[in-house]
């Protein structure tokens, strides 16, 4: 499939999952003040971290990846938002707001070199003679 069609699905798909990150965060907490706060960019972090990373991707292969990252992490900010704010909401719905984009910037890099393959050199185990020595002692 075309990079640049993918480009534009994942565009949507990001804005989609930041907007109802936006609306939780005002639901949940008092409005438009918990809208300036740390808060307000820790839980938009993950959105920022994808969206440099479907800027950076220039391939089918890498578009995809991102893509499917993109929408893994917009189904579980729907879902997982949506429950503790709407849902099923508690007087520790708040705390959703710091743990989850805990688990949706971490996981994206650890999916492979994908998005910043030509920007940042990795080395394999088999070209490192320091991971030589910690694989094949």
């Amino acid at each position: 499939m075309n990079p640049r069609i993918l480009n534009t699905i994942t565009y949507a798909t990001l804005g989609l999952g930041a907007i109802f990150t936006t609306v939780s965060l005002a639901h949940d907490g008092a409005g438009g003040v918990s809208l300036r706060g740390d808060l307000a960019l820790w839980s938009l972090l993950p959105y920022a971290v994808l969206l440099l990373s479907t800027v950076l991707a220039r391939s089918s292969r890498k578009a995809f990846a991102v893509f499917s990252i993109s929408i893994l992490c917009s189904t579980s900010a729907l879902f997982y938002y949506g429950q503790a704010v709407i849902t099923h909401p508690t007087d520790l719905s708040g705390m959703i707001f710091a743990m989850l984009p805990t688990y949706q910037v971490i996981p994206p890099p650890s999916f492979g070199r994908f998005s910043f393959s030509h920007a940042l050199p990795m080395p394999t185990a088999t070209s490192s003679t320091a991971m030589q020595l910690i694989w094949f002692r």
